[in-house]
């Protein structure tokens, strides 16, 4: 049997292995196909394991391996003492969840959240930590490790995360002559929750929208800083391009020598062009909470992947004694569809309001590095230290933020819509009782030097060494911003190696000045933020359909979630009846009809009448069927007028109903002509 430090190949069902010098218990142990059947592990001390193997860490890449155990004998030897051990370790059980609230505080607990018929409250024990003057900020489990490597993945825009591998790309149907479900260019993805999670009969496909997309990696030796616009091959060259477009099983890029055709197994890996991070942000909340009413959670699984969706956006399954029966059901804004989470492989669970952004979903506009000996750690790390091992000072970990080796300058470009900034900081626990460095946090304009301003927001002490065992990391506070418009305002993070001041008895060289930006927190002004929010909401309707809905957003109509079992939409809510969208129509003189795809959604308690119009002259009117299933949206057939074809004319469709706040959704809306003989 061969111990492996990582969960994805040892343990199943909530267990762990020997990680960093300490040791966690399991409910089930499984090592590549090898199962000590009737065993009972809870209490296995895997420490023991290890010593009694003579395992040895050895440094690769960041990452920390345990070495191949030796003999089968002693192998066989040493988990039969180990298994011996149960009796005195049995009054050693450690809490497996850690819970991080909003103070600061930090708490234990034995359970997971329970999501089952409360997915908007989830409960801890007795009480419902989400909302409240104190909320949960971070429930993350100690009995899961970390990935060793995420592998194939594609990075979304907002810092998500989907690590899985590319089956296929799916081009556009947006034809308003074609009688076909509306669809945006999609990549087709398997994703990978869990590295031993059951392969499926029918394997799981997400269909992702090019246009959230950010990075697309298939192979990755080492990691790669952002650079938009460049491909890099397997072979290790790369290039840059100035548009790129997918294609099934390639992509063409074009260059200053024109058209490039490249096959993805050639591809390493591409960065896509960069777009404005805060209004992809507003996007996204279109989606997720429109009103800025629900909560967001970012969830972390074993298998790497890092998602982030809305309380709105979550359904529960499974049997409420039974944790690892329990499912969740989620749906991300960049996914078409719900994927489904046995909660088992769940890592972390994060929460925010709509107005607190984590600084690390957003690559920064400028890093410089400057180092004496240290040269080799020239990248900062995202949600890492600079090796890239988890975010740590003293005895705690850390869910996000940003990993730099002094002395390194972080720029961040910040919206209108900032308000305050707050982050802790400290040397990293890999610093131990060494390294030195300051923290210092700027914001103003950009200076054409490229200077920082004359002041910082804040400046810590020089810090010598990582805090100790139950000391906390320095903390900002609150910081507040005053952008001006018209000007680029920047967050420039500093950490200052203090190359000619550094206190005495502290390391004179800057090798262990490993410093860590703790869970920056930028707060957003929330009336700018649902102006932004709102203007999104009120243009996704004609960005998917080309048809304008009549009526200011927010008091004739507005946008909401609703959810179809495993997968969720948004819909329109009808604030003022009748509610009318239009468009000018190119019919075609062989036109025969209108197709609309779609219905009203929920339980309507009157009878709803869809009107066309065209050309100012009503052409039919009839009920609104109901809509109950996503993927089989009712469809009506609305002839056309004949003196309407072969015009351009304008098509209205009214909705009428007497019910408050009534839902349609609206899938497709199409012309039909005769098909090809």
């Amino acid at each position: 049997m061969q111990l492996q430090q990582r969960y994805g190949y040892c343990v199943q069902n909530g267990g762990g292995a020997y990680i960093e010098r300490r040791f966690v218990r399991t409910t089930s142990l499984r090592t590549k196909g090898a199962y000590i059947s009737g065993s009972d592990v809870r209490t296995c001390n895997f420490e023991a394991v290890a010593n009694l193997l003579r395992l040895a860490f050895r440094k690769c890449g960041g990452d920390r391996f345990l070495k191949k155990a030796i003999s089968v004998p002693l192998r066989c030897f040493a988990i039969g003492a180990a298994l011996a051990l149960t009796s005195s370790a049995a009054a050693e059980e450690v809490a497996p969840y850690e819970a991080f609230w909003t103070d600061g505080t930090r708490t234990t607990s034995t359970t997971p959240l329970e999501w089952i018929n409360q997915e908007r409250r989830p409960t801890l024990g007795q009480r419902s930590p989400v909302w409240g003057e104190n909320p949960l900020r971070r429930l993350r489990t100690t009995a899961l490790a970390r990935p060793a490597d995420l592998g194939g993945r594609v990075e979304l825009a907002g810092g998500d995360r989907l690590t899985g591998r590319i089956i296929e790309f799916l081009p556009a149907r947006n034809n308003f002559l074609a009688d076909e479900l509306r669809r945006p260019e999609c990549l087709v993805v398997e994703p990978l929750v869990a590295p031993d999670q059951p392969t499926p009969d029918v394997p799981v496909r997400l269909h992702v929208p090019v246009e959230r997309v950010r990075r697309v990696v298939w192979e990755e030796r080492t990691p790669r800083m952002y650079r938009p616009n460049t491909l890099y091959y397997r072979d290790g060259r790369q290039t840059t391009f100035r548009s790129l477009r997918w294609s099934p099983g390639s992509v063409r890029l074009l260059v200053e020598q024109g058209v490039e055709e490249v096959a993805w197994d050639e591809v390493a890996e591409v960065q896509l062009a960069e777009r404005d991070p805060w209004e992809e942000y507003a996007d996204q909340l279109a989606l997720l909470t429109p009103d800025l009413s629900s909560k967001l959670v970012r969830f972390e699984t074993t298998g790497g992947l890092r998602m982030t969706v809305s309380l709105d956006r979550i359904r529960a399954t499974g049997d409420v004694s039974k944790p690892e029966t329990q499912l969740l059901v989620v749906q991300p804004a960049w996914s078409l569809e719900g994927l489904t989470i046995p909660l088992q492989f769940i890592t972390a669970a994060t929460f925010f309001t709509p107005r607190e952004v984590p600084l690390s979903n957003f690559e920064p506009a400028v890093y410089v590095h400057k180092a004496a000996l240290a040269g080799g750690w020239k990248q900062w790390r995202c949600d890492a230290n600079v090796q890239g091992d988890p975010l740590a000072a003293g005895d705690r970990e850390y869910g996000w933020g940003f990993g730099v080796h002094a002395h390194a300058e972080l720029g961040f470009d910040l919206t209108l819509w900032a308000r305050a900034f707050r982050t802790g900081l400290a040397l990293d626990r890999a610093a131990d009782d060494g390294g030195c460095a300051k923290g210092k946090i700027y914001f103003g304009p950009v200076l054409p030097t490229g200077a920082l301003p004359n002041r910082p927001l804040y400046e810590s002490p020089a810090i010598v060494g990582s805090v100790k065992n139950g000391e906390r990391p320095l903390d900002s506070g609150r910081l507040e911003l005053r952008p001006q418009p018209g000007r680029v305002n920047r967050l420039t993070l500093v950490a200052d190696a203090l190359p000619y001041e550094r206190p005495a008895g502290s390391d004179p060289l800057d090798v262990r000045d490993v410093f860590d930006w703790l869970e920056p927190i930028v707060e957003l002004d929330e009336a700018l933020l649902k102006a932004a929010v709102a203007k999104h909401a009120a243009s996704m309707f004609v960005r998917e359909h080309g048809w304008t809905i009549a009526g200011p957003y927010g008091e004739t109509w507005q946008l909401t979630s609703h959810g179809y079992g495993n997968q969720w939409r948004s819909v329109i809510e009808v604030l003022k009846s009748p509610l009318a969208i239009s468009r000018s129509v190119a019919i075609p003189a062989e036109a025969e009809a209108l197709i609309v795809r779609g219905g009203a959604v929920g339980q309507p308690a009157s009878v709803t009448k869809l009107k066309l119009t065209v050309g100012g002259a009503q052409a039919i009117e009839v009920d609104l069927p109901v809509f109950a299933d996503a993927k089989n949206p009712p469809t009506l057939r609305l002839p056309l007028p004949p003196t309407a074809r072969g015009r351009t004319v304008r098509c209205e469709l009214t909705f009428t109903t007497t019910q408050q706040r009534l839902r349609y959704d609206v899938q497709g809306i199409s012309v039909a002509t005769p098909p090809a003989k």
